[in-house]
């Protein structure tokens, strides 16, 4: 068997990360998470210098209380299969 050899190129990473499709992907999974979690969830993509990434946010108190209670956001995750 013949060994492969290669490099790595570091900038196409960062490139890859915070390209904008990849930024649409992390709106589409966010916007998924937060609809499934249920009313008071709201959802976010935010750009760094290295990297995109989305975070899903309890939005009022009766949504902070049923994430207490039932961790809806690790469920509606669970749900799409993460």
């Amino acid at each position: 068997m013949r060994r492969v050899e290669f490099r790595w190129k570091r900038g196409v990473f960062k490139e890859l990360r915070t390209m904008p499709a990849i930024e649409r992907e992390l709106k589409k999974v966010a916007d998924g998470v937060a609809d499934s979690a249920g009313d008071g969830y709201e959802s976010s993509v935010a750009e760094g210098k290295a990297r995109s990434r989305a975070s899903v946010i309890t939005a009022n108190p009766d949504a902070m209380r049923n994430e207490s209670k039932n961790s809806s956001m690790l469920r509606a995750l669970q749900g799409r299969g993460m």
